[in-house]
């Protein structure tokens, strides 16, 4: 266009504007009354908009005009321009080319609302000008616009410099653009709007370097377009998000924050994926490497409680990502911090743990499983915490993060702890007597370390928990647990809770648990030990409770644990050694006006609450004596005071008659002074003193006068025969009169007293040298055994006549007497090993040494099946269990020499030694787990030794870094391929009892093995199959002796759980075991008696007449099994992922083939013989409805997802119904179940009658099941091949048949 047509233009335009102008001269006036304004501005205003539209230059009039209102703006708030404004846009309907000035003053509106002092009017109305003037522009200005709006965006991209009204106004052009395509298309030449848009946005995103919040977010989330969100992230995670460093993928994370609130969460999830996939292993470096954005990320889901949803649905659709990725991991603990929704980010992430721990508990469990579904979850936890715990101590701002979530979520674990059964990890393995608070336990430790004021809030909720606890043992052992870690662990820190601790005491006290109560203070004693303030407390508490008799059991210990703590103080170990009786020192303090510590006067007053109990009944005073030996064990300080008790308690004792012992009192028989608890005792604090060469602090000569009133007491015991004591089977016969009950109480007590006289004996009676020390030692012995069976005898009688009394006793109340377990290994010690040659034979000969390795042997048989693993306070000596259970095998395997070789093979001393050795090595494996590697060793070489064997022979492949496995696979197989085997094979003409009996504890240690090594060891449990099932091969029972068969049936249990526990499904070598087993099961079912050559020829010997029946419904339940492990490991799958895959459904089907396979060897063994069919019937309905819900599932999620009907699994899955499930049906069809035999009335009992409808019952509800699940699977699978047109899973109609058709 020319210059003068251009002007002409103008002038045109200037002369139809200010026309419109007077004419809405009317309306500008009206608006200038309204706001108090002088009407005669008008004319100004008015000569001020002609003035700037007579300048020739077209862009400096509107400039001009422009700056004008910038001006009044200051004063007026924008209102003139928006006036101007409103004739403006009105006037370009009515002037020729409005675009070109609308476009114009488009750009200097966009510059008001960043430029001009606006108020809130004004903003409105620039808005809504900006809004209608675009509409006169065409698509290619507006991209030009758009343009302006990028460069502005661009220029302050590093901060917020620009206006929210700017943004605003600038939003509303880029949303025109957006629209125009639907608007109209004869102007964009084919170019799409949305195109352009995106692009646009996109392209501002990706030039924007800084990740805060900054212009360039503003105006993204101002404009808010879906799309723009996924395709932004999704260009950069398809192009250069592969080569960005950690620092950049964290900042370009950072950088979506600032969009987090607006992206659909759909997009939320494709974001956070990608970076839970990209860091699935983060170590503590990277993580303070990419601690801005977690600190970003933070605050934004403290102020969000949207986003804090939307992440808590995503971890729990998808739970596995807190176990196999660690920023997911870390996103979750984070989660568990936020400000906002802290509470349910706990309890949800607390909820996906425990999901994780279920499913870990399956998989660990089952190595088959592991294999189809993948490694446990559980398994890289203590390893993601660890990493956490570094950080932690490492940054100061990760702890306030990290810290209150990870407070919250071990308290929540907890709290698990009594909803839960429990299930807890041994060797990284769950096993099922634990529970998730275990890991909460371990994350409680670790957080303790970082600070005193967590350390402090922590414990208070700790002993809270506790205290809350008392009414449960199971939960309060646990907590009390964890207070012994932390006095373990930070008893420096605890020693500055003592104020805390002080009232928690108190509190205790109150409790009516006396053992829960003793154990809390034994747990804290070592922090008790250095506050004077807390034992007095103490003191103060039981000085209360002693008074009631309601109370005194329970605060017996406590008291003496006091006792412990307070004669370990400097001061009292002082006034110990002035003092030879707990009365003395205080007598003599107060002549001397001795001013004493705040120790001393607790120390008195504690000699002065012992010797009042010694008032009480039986039963008080006999807890104070076992917690008096309890304490000198630690506390030599006491054992002259406590040795001047016992003495003043013995000399007391006249008689040990039953009339001296025992009384009946008011309808009880009452224990009038508890003597074997005395003298146990005053023997093993005799012995202290001796060991400890506390002699020299005992005046007058007290050991010598405590020896001579024992040994006195000792002579009447050995004096009377039992007949004289009045203990006969007569008089201990099970009666409801007083006498009877008072006389089986009395044999209990002496009962005792001949364990506590034998065992005082043996340490100070020189037994080995002294030929009538020993005859002593032995006439107790066998008077001991006397007398046990005559109580074992009254026992029994009991239990048959189901009589009992009607009065009440406290003799079970009593503190038990058992030989001391230093002693019972001493006196084994002394058996095995005692050289056979001087005088030493002839006191302790062959027959005496047999006697006497009978009483030991059947004592520690007794202490160790009883043996409780969990029990704390009855910890035995590694020491005296390790050297025990070599003596017991040396016993067991009869070493060369005359004693050993006087013990026949079938002699039950043989049989029990073997049982404790056994439960010696199951005690030591279960308590101590992989620390007690070193002891099994010892004991193994021994093993090797006695067989004559090189120390250092390997019998499996070693796996490295596994001491523990390893010890335990040279065990098993060591004693699989020689003592089992050898057991099996003797030649003994004996019924084969008490070789049964050792068999049977052999494979109760095997089952042990095998349960205590996780099933992922592949390898080693395929060496204890292969094993087992070659021994099985060797074992013949040619007699039928139901001994040999029941030790047989229980290796075959043996060798199938470790078939469906921890093995490959599919693998050849099982294949082939499972074949040969059925091989051997039809041999058998096919002859007719044993010189059958079929029978002749079976593989395995081990299946005979007598257990083929036993052993084939074994084999049917392991089939069984392995078909529960199908839907097993798809449950566990879904609950792991979100979706199923091709890839682990191919793996599933694989193995699923080779099963059906199984299944059809059993289907037809079973139908030609006529055996088992009810088993089978249970093992068929359980495949199909395995297979019915396999086809359910896959057909619900094929609606959603069409392409799963193209996965090539579904290739193996119709292969396995077409042909081996479409097989089986026919061969049921043949005749599965036979029918009822009709109930002959007149020939039949009522007894038989009776019992044959029960087992028709029984039969017809297996065979309704059966039919169930057959229509279930059918109509399942109708359902799934209505999807295919080629008949993918169609079955013949005529195959289907019910066990009504079978009838029929």
């Amino acid at each position: 266009m020319s210059t003068s047509s251009q002007r002409q233009g103008h002038e045109r335009w200037l002369q139809q504007f200010i026309q419109n102008v007077n004419n809405l001269s009317f309306e500008y006036c009206e608006l200038a009354d309204i706001e108090n304004s002088d009407p005669s501005k008008f004319e100004t205003y008015k000569a001020n908009v002609t003035k700037s539209y007579s300048r020739a230059d077209y862009a400096g009039r509107y400039e001009s005009l422009y700056k004008d209102f910038l001006e009044k703006s200051k004063n007026d708030g924008g209102r003139s321009f928006c006036t101007f404004l409103k004739r403006f846009i009105y006037a370009l309907d009515h002037v020729e080319q409005p675009e070109l000035h609308a476009i114009a003053m488009a750009k200097h509106i966009l510059n008001a609302l960043h430029f001009f002092e606006l108020n809130h009017y004004s903003s409105s109305v620039l808005l809504k000008s900006i809004q209608d003037i675009i509409t006169y522009i065409s698509f290619a200005n507006l991209l030009d616009l758009a343009d302006i709006v990028n460069t502005k965006i661009s220029e302050t991209k590093d901060g917020k410099n620009l206006t929210h009204q700017f943004l605003l106004g600038s939003s509303f052009i880029l949303q025109r653009i957006y629209i125009f395509n639907n608007i109209s298309t004869k102007d964009t030449d084919g170019r799409s709007g949305v195109t352009f848009v995106q692009t646009f946005f996109c392209a501002l995103l990706e030039n924007t370097k800084n990740s805060s919040f900054c212009d360039a977010y503003r105006f993204v989330s101002i404009f808010n377009v879906p799309d723009i969100y996924p395709l932004y992230i999704e260009n950069i995670f398809a192009n250069e998000f592969e080569f960005f460093s950690l620092s950049q993928r964290s900042e370009f994370l950072k950088k979506c924050f600032n969009f987090l609130e607006n992206m659909k969460e759909k997009d939320m999830r494709m974001l956070f994926e990608k970076y839970f996939s990209t860091w699935s292993n983060l170590n503590s470096e990277m993580l303070i490497e990419i601690k801005p954005m977690i600190l970003d990320f933070f605050n934004i889901i403290s102020k969000n409680g949207v986003i804090t949803s939307r992440l808590l649905s995503m971890l729990k659709s998808t739970i596995t990502t807190i176990s196999n990725s660690s920023f997911g991991f870390t996103i979750a603990i984070v989660l568990c911090s936020s400000k906002n929704l802290g509470k349910k980010a706990v309890k949800d992430v607390v909820e996906i743990f425990i999901r994780l721990w279920k499913s870990s508990f399956s998989l660990d469990n089952n190595a088959w499983l592991v294999h189809v579904v993948g490694p446990s979850p559980a398994s890289t936890w203590k390893e993601k915490f660890s990493t956490l715990f570094k950080v932690i101590a490492m940054d100061d701002e990760y702890k306030e993060i990290f810290l209150p979530g990870l407070e919250d979520l071990c308290f929540s674990m907890f709290a698990y702890r009594t909803k839960e059964s429990g299930q807890k990890i041994s060797r990284g393995v769950i096993i099922e007597d634990g529970s998730i608070a275990f890991l909460g336990k371990w994350i409680f430790l670790e957080i303790l370390e970082f600070d005193m004021m967590t350390f402090h809030k922590c414990i208070e909720w700790l002993l809270k928990l506790i205290r809350n606890s008392f009414g449960s043992n199971d939960s309060c052992i646990f907590y009390i647990d964890i207070i012994v870690s932390v006095v373990k662990r930070y008893k420096h820190k605890l020693d500055d809770c003592s104020t805390v601790l002080s009232g928690f005491i108190e509190n205790i006290f109150k409790s009516p648990n006396g053992d829960m109560c003793s154990t809390v203070i034994r747990a804290l004693l070592p922090t008790i030990m250095d506050h004077v303030e807390l034992r007095q407390v103490i003191l103060e508490e039981v000085k209360t409770s002693i008074r009631q008799v309601s109370t005194q059991d329970k605060v017996i210990p406590i008291l003496l644990l006091l006792l412990r703590a307070v004669t370990e103080q400097s001061d009292v170990i002082e006034m110990n050694n002035c003092s030879q009786s707990f009365a003395t020192y205080s007598s003599l303090t107060a002549k001397n006006g001795y001013k004493k510590t705040p120790d001393e006067t607790i120390a008195l007053d504690i000699y002065s609450i012992i010797k009042s109990i010694l008032r009480k009944s039986s039963v008080t005073k006999s807890i104070l004596y076992k917690c008096l030996i309890d304490n000198c064990t630690k506390n030599s300080n006491i054992i002259p005071h406590s040795l001047y008790l016992m003495y003043d308690e013995i000399c007391n004792i006249k008689g040990i008659s039953i009339d001296d012992l025992v009384m009946i009192d008011r309808g009880s028989i009452v224990v009038k002074q508890p003597l074997p608890q005395l003298i146990a005792s005053i023997t093993r604090i005799t012995k202290l003193a001796v060991v400890r060469d506390v002699e020299e602090k005992v005046a007058n000569g007290i050991l010598y006068k405590i020896e001579e009133k024992v040994e006195g007491i000792i002579e009447m015991i050995k004096e009377k025969t039992l007949e004289e004591l009045d203990i006969t089977e007569e008089s201990c016969k099970p009666t409801s009169n007083a006498h009877g009950t008072k006389c089986g109480v009395y044999a209990k007590l002496m009962l005792q007293l001949y364990n506590i006289s034998l065992e005082y004996l043996w340490n100070f009676g020189n037994i080995l040298d002294k030929k009538s020390s020993y005859e002593s030692f032995r006439e107790l012995l066998n008077r001991r055994e006397e007398l046990k069976n005559i109580i074992m005898t009254s026992e029994s009688k009991t239990t048959l006549k189901r009589k009992t009394s009607i009065l009440t006793t406290c003799f079970d109340k009593l503190s038990p007497i058992d030989l001391d377990n230093d002693i019972l290994g001493n006196m084994l010690s002394v058996v095995v090993t005692l050289k056979e040659e001087g005088s030493t034979s002839q006191i302790l000969s062959e027959e005496n040494r047999l006697t006497l390795a009978r009483f030991v042997v059947q004592t520690f048989h007794e202490k160790m099946k009883n043996a409780d693993v969990s029990n704390c306070h009855a910890v035995y000596s590694v020491k005296m269990l390790r050297n025990g259970a070599i003596n017991l095998y040396q016993i067991y395997f009869a070493k060369e020499g005359p004693f050993f070789s006087g013990i026949s093979i079938e002699d039950n001393i043989r049989t029990l030694a073997l049982e404790t050795f056994i439960y010696i090595l199951i005690y030591l494996t279960k308590k101590y787990e992989d620390s007690s590697s070193n002891q099994l060793e010892v004991i193994y070489k021994e093993i090797l030794k006695a067989h004559s064997k090189p120390v250092k022979e390997q019998v499996v492949k070693e796996i490295a870094e596994e001491e523990y496995t390893n010890i335990l696979a040279n065990y098993y197989t060591h004693f699989i391929t020689n003592n089992f085997l050898n057991i099996m094979d003797s030649k003994s003409s004996s019924p084969h009892e008490e070789l049964s009996k050792r068999g049977l504890i052999l494979i109760i240690f095997f089952n042990h093995i095998s349960d205590s090594l996780p099933n992922v060891f592949c390898s080693i449990k395929k060496t204890f199959l292969i094993n087992a099932c070659k021994t099985s091969m060797k074992i013949s029972n040619k007699e039928n002796s139901p001994h040999v068969t029941e030790v047989v049936n229980e290796l075959w249990k043996l060798i199938f759980k470790l078939v469906y526990n921890s093995q490959i499904y599919s693998n050849n070598n099982i294949g082939k075991m499972l074949t040969t087993v059925v091989e051997s099961i039809v041999y058998v079912y096919a002859s007719k008696d044993e010189t059958d050559d079929k029978y002749r020829i079976r593989i395995l010997k081990s299946i005979t007449f007598t257990n083929v029946n036993v052993i084939y419904i074994m084999y049917i339940k392991t089939i069984e099994k392995m078909i529960e492990n199908i839907e097993v490991a798809i449950q566990i799958y879904t609950s792991l992922y979100s979706e199923l895959t091709n890839e682990f459904l191919t793996l599933l089907f694989k193995d699923f083939e080779s099963i059906v396979k199984y299944i059809t060897d059993i289907v037809e063994t079973s139908i030609d013989y006529e055996c088992n069919k009810d088993s089978t019937a249970e093992m068929l309905t359980n495949l199909y409805k395995v297979l019915t819900s396999i086809l359910k599932q896959f057909t619900a999620k094929s609606n959603q997802k069409k392409e799963m009907l193209q996965w090539s699994c579904l290739d193996i899955l119709s292969n396995i119904i077409k042909e081996d499930v479409n097989s089986i049906i026919k061969i049921c069809k043949k005749k599965l179940c036979s029918k009822n035999v009709p109930i002959e009335s007149e020939s039949v009992s009522n007894v038989v009658k009776r019992k044959l409808i029960t087992e028709y019952k029984k039969k017809d509800a297996i065979f309704n099941k059966y039919d169930l699940a057959m229509k279930h699977f059918e109509i399942a699978l109708l359902q799934l091949n209505s999807k295919f047109n080629d008949e993918k899973f169609t079955i013949n109609d005529k195959t289907i048949v019910s066990s009504e058709d079978n009838n029929g």
